[in-house]
């Protein structure tokens, strides 16, 4: 039997590596590609609260790359369904 620490971190080493994978992916969203993430988000989202709320930072925000990146680096539902939006955009 693994040892599940092994396994977590294993894990970890993999998640960690697919978000620096994304991140040129990321730093090349522009505001257009932004604004259709969060529509998505509003149509399909699992939890319309925290796509409200990162809807209304993103909508104060300067740096909107910023604030997805940050959302990107809590492991969440909602940053899963980013990614998988990101892939499909970028992809």
């Amino acid at each position: 039997m693994a040892d599940i620490t092994k396994v977590k971190e294993a894990a970890t080493r993999i998640k960690n590596q697919l978000n620096e994978d994304l991140k040129p992916q990321i730093e090349a969203l522009t505001d257009v590609d932004i604004q259709d993430i969060l529509s998505i988000l509003e149509k399909t989202g699992i939890n319309s609260v925290e796509v409200q709320k990162l809807k209304a930072e993103v909508d104060q925000a300067t740096n909107k790359n910023e604030i997805i990146t940050r959302v990107l680096s809590t492991p969440s539902a909602l940053c899963e369904q980013i990614k998988g939006i990101i892939r499909k955009i970028k992809g």
